[in-house]
């Protein structure tokens, strides 16, 4: 059974992410951001807004 790391953002209580390791190929500071790149991807969105824009560009990705 794969483990998930679980973070629960403190600037909105709301958002709530479930995050398998073994799908993370790298874990990079870059301006003054952390980023999580996971394995597989080949084109980044950027989605600004709230976390709803992030759940629906998640869903047309999908």
């Amino acid at each position: 059974m794969a483990r998930f790391v679980k973070f629960n953002s403190a600037a909105d209580p709301r958002l709530e992410v479930h995050i398998n390791p073994a799908e993370v190929a790298a874990v990079r500071d870059s301006h003054g951001k952390t980023m999580i790149i996971f394995r597989g991807v080949a084109v980044t969105e950027n989605v600004v807004g709230t976390v709803a824009s992030v759940v629906a560009a998640l869903e047309a990705a999908g």
